[in-house]
């Protein structure tokens, strides 16, 4: 009985159960800085479709698809072929009969979420009718891509998705207003 007493006196810090409790709440304190560290440290930027304009109506949004009315107008169609190696891109235009090639075309290949991962190509004529080419000094990478294809003045675009990496012609992509 005296021992269990003298137990009793013990200051509680000296006790395991304030420990115990303690150890809970400041379990989840921690775990909240760490979320809250990630976050910060781990930015990915903003989802972005720069070239379409989104007006705020009610609970919806307006989307200005003039640029892709132009495409469809002009009876345009690309196909993308990624080279072999991922470092540039093959592109064949499909266009009305009474439209002249564009001097140069822009593809801009998007990383959904990873804005630093974007690339910006300018797609030069090879000679052959409807043919344009482009190189880059990075690869894609791995996974799935937004394709944006636009002319120089920026008055139509044409648009499609692709995975990367890709080894065979199968890999080629349509693009379409």
């Amino acid at each position: 009985m005296e021992h269990a007493a003298a137990s009793d006196n013990k200051p509680w810090y000296k006790h395991p159960w304030p420990w115990i409790l303690i150890a809970l709440p400041a379990t989840a304190v921690v775990a909240g800085m760490i979320t809250l560290w990630l976050a910060v440290v781990s930015f990915d930027g903003m989802v972005k479709d720069e070239d379409v304009h989104r007006a705020k109506v009610g609970q919806g949004y307006e989307v200005d698809e003039s640029r892709t009315q132009a495409a469809r107008q002009l009876q345009l169609r690309a196909t993308v072929l990624p080279d072999a190696d991922a470092m540039g891109v093959t592109l064949h235009l499909e266009r009305a009969p009474d439209m002249a090639l564009p001097p140069m075309l822009m593809l801009t290949v998007q990383q959904p979420a990873h804005e630093q991962l974007d690339q910006a190509l300018v797609l030069m004529p090879t000679g052959q009718p409807g043919e344009y080419k482009a190189r880059t000094t990075q690869a894609f990478g791995n996974g799935r891509r937004l394709l944006l294809l636009e002319d120089e003045s920026r008055v139509w675009r044409l648009q499609g998705t692709i995975s990367f990496p890709t080894e065979t012609e199968e890999a080629a992509v349509t693009l379409l207003p």
